[in-house]
């Protein structure tokens, strides 16, 4: 190994101070970090479009049982499987929008360790 690649594996060694960036956050912090950013709308807007469809499948639901014919039970049912349909788009789109945040996050640290990696090679 030359001493450019130990002077490497010494600086990625140390570990650096990166503020907010430096732990991983568990679930309920990226979910309140979620409402804090740039589209906290987008997120108020997704969470409110998913309340509304739950509300209308629990209603469906229960219309769907009360009826006894098959042919005026049948809307219902198709009501309920697009608001569950509805839901999972919901939830899917969420949990995306947790995982780009959670990667924008690994870059800024990226990004960080790669300057104080510059800095340290630069000092030599």
């Amino acid at each position: 190994m030359s001493n450019f690649d130990k002077s490497i594996a010494k600086a990625l060694g140390e570990e650096p101070e990166i503020g907010e960036f430096g732990d991983e956050q568990n679930i309920l912090e990226q979910v309140t970090s979620s409402f804090r950013s740039r589209n906290r709308w987008l997120v108020v807007f997704g969470i409110v479009f998913g309340l509304v469809f739950m509300g209308l499948g629990i209603y469906s639901l229960l219309q769907f049982l009360e009826l006894k014919e098959t042919v005026q039970a049948l809307p219902w049912a198709v009501l309920l499987i697009f608001s569950l349909v509805a839901i999972i788009a919901m939830k899917i789109w969420y949990w995306m929008e947790l995982n780009k945040n959670a990667i924008l996050r690994e870059i800024v640290r990226l990004e960080r360790r790669i300057e104080q990696l510059h800095e340290a090679l630069s000092e030599r």
